[in-house]
């Protein structure tokens, strides 16, 4: 039953004749008509995993707790959504006869190279795990093959597993590293002299400020030597965060033309990760976006632990650098995949595992279907 906005239900009581006598009391004997109401209902795609990664398929409403703003909500209902009969093939239709018999809707897969943030070459030992995942996909899937960057290749929505493949061959990362640095400094290194972090400037001027020989250099020679330090880092942090907003405006382009697609869709996105320096709010303003256009986000981050953001090898400097360089370059793919719904990946070797436990997860989703309340169409973040 339709449920009538509130100014309909004002004017149809307005509308109602002045001389209109109220209604008679029903008869002690006579039953009472009897009135059906709605409850306008908010759908949730939820994804539930077991501790082998593989989906749970025999939940029940009762099994599921949602809060918005920290206030439960009723779950009215739970519906496992089978995706995996989209690999069936079309029913054959006799020649010259169209048929929708059989036609499933199949699912919407995006992979997304960032090749600004993937060193040259870095993506072919994957090459064959994703050939593999797009072999997989079924009759009635649709995926496209989108690399972000000036000139990258690109394919829209197809079933043609062939284009896909020779679109992902085109795509092989295009960060070439920087003319030789003055300076041994990482990207965390980099983005904390940027940012007036004192200690960390002294800490990196007395290891790199020091003569080859015998003691500190001389004070003014030890000077000029910081200076340059400042000015490196500066130009490291710089082009580092504006690869890493790029990538954002990217992003953001995609969900935009995405959300005009009412289904649920998926974005695979591959990186060695990108700087956010300071733009968390934008990050989450992107997982704002993603649950709008019903698009979950799977960042797979090739890992490039012999490799800084600059390209250059990873100095032997000890293993908190190293990991404070991976945390700035990982920390914008955690946020983004948390705040779309998605995970992290990390991918070691040639990528097999990861394409894997995606292809489960996408086997299938539960349509959630809970009580809405007054804000939920207010356009503001929950």
């Amino acid at each position: 039953m339709t449920r009538l906005p509130l100014a309909v239900l004002a004017g149809l009581l307005l509308s109602a004749p002045a001389w209109a006598q109220p209604p008679r009391p029903p008869a002690p004997d006579q039953e009472l008509p009897r009135f059906s109401s709605a409850v306008e209902v908010t759908s949730l795609d939820v994804s539930v995993l077991d501790g082998r990664g593989a989906p749970v398929t025999t939940l029940t409403p009762d099994d599921f707790v949602v809060k918005v703003d920290g206030e439960a909500r009723p779950v009215l209902t739970a519906e496992w959504v089978p995706l995996e009969a989209a690999r069936r093939a079309p029913a054959e239709v006799p020649s010259g006869y169209s048929s929708n018999a059989g036609v499933d809707a199949g699912r919407l897969i995006v992979l997304v190279v960032d090749q600004p943030n993937i060193r040259w070459g870095g993506t072919l030992g994957i090459r064959r795990a994703v050939n593999d995942f797009i072999d997989r996909l079924g009759p009635s899937d649709r995926a496209a093959v989108i690399g972000l960057g000036p000139g990258a290749a690109a394919t829209s929505f197809t079933a043609s597993h062939e284009q896909l493949k020779a679109t992902v061959s085109r795509l092989t990362g295009l960060y070439q590293p920087r003319d030789l640095m003055l300076y041994n400094i990482d990207i965390a290194e980099a983005l904390a002299i940027a940012n007036t972090d004192a200690f960390t400037l002294r800490a990196v001027a007395d290891r790199e400020c020091a003569g080859g020989l015998g003691p500190l250099r001389a004070a003014e020679d030890r000077d000029a030597c910081v200076m340059e330090i400042e000015q490196q880092a500066r130009d490291m942090a710089r082009a580092g965060t504006s690869d890493g907003r790029g990538t954002m405006r990217a992003l953001r382009a995609l969900l935009t033309m995405l959300r005009g697609i009412d289904a649920p869709k998926t974005v695979v996105f591959v990186s060695e990760g990108f700087l956010i320096d300071n733009a968390q709010d934008e990050i989450v303003e992107l997982g704002t976006m993603a649950a709008a256009a019903r698009t979950s986000i799977y960042a797979l981050w090739l890992d490039d632990s012999m490799f800084v953001a600059d390209g250059a090898l990873a100095p032997p400097r000890g293993v908190r650098s190293r990991m404070d360089s991976r945390i700035a370059r990982t920390q914008g793919m955690e946020l983004l995949a948390s705040a779309a719904r998605g995970t992290v990946l990390m991918v070691t070797g040639n990528g097999v595992g990861a394409f894997q436990r995606i292809e489960s997860e996408l086997s299938g989703y539960y349509l959630i279907g809970v009580e809405s309340g007054p804000n939920d169409k207010d356009g503001k973040k929950v």
